[in-house]
C-alpha cells in the first residue's frame, strides 16, 4: 500500500492531494490517503481527514512506500522505519504555509536514504517507482516509549497541555 499524508496544518495542500489523485487515476495503485484540510476531494482513493496519531503510526509502519508533505516529525517517522519517502514541500507561494521552513528542511534532507525530494509534481509516478523498487521491508516499530513521548510532544507543542 502506499500510504499519503499531508499532516495535520490549517493550511490544505490541494496541490499534492489533486497530483496523487489525477496520477491514481490511472489505476493499478493501492493508496490510502490522509488529506488533513485540503479542500479538493480525491475520486480515485479512500482517505479521511485526519488521524489519531497510533493510526497513523500504523498506516506508515504497514505503507511499502509514503507520499508526504515536509513535515519533519512525518518524514522522520516514516525513515525511522524504513519507508521509502516521496516528499513534496508545501510552499508560501502557493498558500500553503506561512514560510518556505518544509522547503528548505526537505533541501538539507536531499540525498537521505530512502527519501526521494519532489520539487514539482512532474516525475511523482517515476519517483514512486523508484521508491516502491527501493522498499527495504518493514521495520520492526521503536520501543512503546516512543509513541508515549511523541503523543506528549503533539500535546504540548500543539498547545493542548
Amino acid at each position: 500500500m502506499i500510504f499519503l499524508t499531508v499532516g495535520s496544518e490549517r493550511f490544505p495542500f490541494d496541490r499534492l492531494v489533486r497530483g496523487v489523485d489525477q496520477w491514481a487515476g490511472s489505476g493499478g495503485i493501492t493508496l490510502f490517503g490522509q488529506i488533513g484540510t485540503s479542500l479538493y476531494e480525491p475520486r480515485n482513493f479512500p482517505w479521511v481527514r485526519s488521524l489519531p496519531y497510533r493510526e497513523m503510526d500504523e498506516r506508515i509502519r504497514l505503507s511499502r512506500c509514503m507520499i508526504c508533505h515536509g513535515g519533519v516529525g512525518t518524514l522522520l517517522q516514516a525513515l525511522s522505519y524504513g519507508k521509502s519517502v516521496v516528499a513534496l514541500a508545501r510552499e508560501s507561494r502557493w498558500k500553503e504555509h506561512l514560510d518556505d521552513h518544509q522547503r528548505e528542511l526537505l533541501e538539507r534532507l536531499q540525498g537521505t536514504p530512502g527519501l526521494t525530494v519532489l520539487h514539482s509534481l512532474e516525475g511523482l509516478a517515476e519517483a514512486v517507482a523508484g521508491a516502491l523498487e527501493g522498499y527495504r521491508g518493514e521495520v520492526p516499530p521503536p520501543s512503546p516509549q516512543r509513541a508515549s513521548l511523541v503523543e506528549y510532544l503533539s500535546r504540548v507543542v500543539g498547545g493542548r497541555e
